[in-house]
């Protein structure tokens, strides 16, 4: 089978032009401002308008733990933006992700016999993919019906092409398009080379290829908001009671679902994350991660009890703060374990 565009190159790890080029410096995520907690009705992030489906104001740092239109103007600097601050979170050099990013990623994929010498990607990966999609039917992970294995064949012959480049998959690396034509779903419009690799997709302004390229990716929260929505600010009638005074508890801490810490850079095909390192966010399809969200309960329940407890009788909670150092704990322990969970299988339970 002849898996490669044409015409071939003779080395494909050889680049070819100009060198690549990093992006643009990552941006120190902006804090809150220093100033006294407001109570009244005044404090408009505490609240939810609901004809806008937005926070009344979102610019000031007050908390946040809904997911919400951002609105055009100050997308880059909105402390909601969660895809972009899981860029950020990622590509910081300095900080304790951006290893798993930059890895030597085309040694790894020719190591486990998916790339080799004249093909960007081996019939050995496609098989492999094929059976991970017969595995994920007959475990009942998927339905068979309207299952097309074709289209994440089809993903895997995208991403394999673009780590032709040794580069290919490191974030924050800026693409230089080599000769010849992709395989099927072709980057449209072509590749804007000062946009890098893993920025999030905005609008044709702000550029950013997107949650496909160079792999099919997510940025996941690691506290995610359905979690939250359950055990934090409780649903009616559910074993959690709904609780506004809860709601405007966890936003007066300033805790924001959003930022850079809560957020992780996952791969989302199973074939990708084996060689990246990773577990794979909600694979072939999958609307959900049920097993990793509810493992988080007991943690999340904990939180909300300490809440209620402090606020009983109608009391004022004596530390809102302290519950951002709750969750900002439970997300970076969310992040170790995430991170050493089996590569290249679906995101599982969290063993606590």
């Amino acid at each position: 089978m002849d898996n490669n565009p044409k015409p071939q190159q003779p080395n494909p790890r050889k680049r070819k032009g100009a060198p690549a080029k990093k992006g643009k410096a990552v941006p120190a995520e902006e804090k809150p401002k220093k100033k006294k907690q407001k109570t009244g009705p005044k404090d408009d992030h505490t609240t939810w308008d609901g004809p806008s489906n937005n926070h009344k104001s979102n610019k000031d740092g007050y908390g946040c733990i809904w997911r919400h239109h951002i609105e055009d103007g100050g997308w880059d600097k909105n402390p909601c933006n969660y895809p972009l601050n899981g860029f950020y979170a990622s590509a910081d050099e300095g900080g304790n992700r951006y290893a798993l990013y930059s890895g030597d990623f085309r040694s790894k994929a020719e190591t486990l016999g998916y790339v080799k010498e004249g093909e960007y990607i081996t019939d050995a990966a496609l098989q492999n993919v094929k059976a991970a999609g017969e595995r994920v039917v007959a475990e009942g992970v998927r339905k068979s019906e309207g299952f097309r294995i074709e289209k994440y064949v089809n993903l895997a012959r995208t991403a394999f092409y673009w780590l032709k480049r040794e580069d290919g998959w490191k974030i924050n690396v800026c693409p230089v398009p080599e000769p010849g034509s992709p395989p099927k779903n072709p980057l449209k419009p072509p590749l804007k080379k000062d946009q890098p690799n893993f920025l999030p997709r905005q609008d044709e302004k702000r550029g950013g290829h997107g949650a496909w390229y160079p792999y099919d990716h997510n940025y996941h929260h690691l506290i995610p908001i359905g979690a939250v929505e359950e055990w934090i600010v409780g649903k009616a009638g559910g074993e959690t009671a709904r609780s506004e005074q809860v709601i405007k508890i966890v936003l007066m801490s300033r805790w924001n679902i959003h930022k850079r810490l809560n957020m992780m850079l996952l791969p989302q095909q199973e074939i990708v994350a084996e060689v990246v390192g990773l577990p794979a966010h909600c694979p072939w399809g999958i609307p959900s991660h049920k097993e990793y969200q509810d493992s988080l309960s007991k943690k999340l329940k904990a939180i909300r009890s300490k809440i209620d407890e402090a606020t009983k009788d109608g009391k004022e909670h004596p530390e809102p703060g302290e519950v951002q150092l709750e969750f900002d704990e439970i997300s970076e322990t969310l992040f170790e374990k995430a991170k050493r969970m089996t590569a290249g299988r679906k995101l599982g339970a969290v063993k606590w």
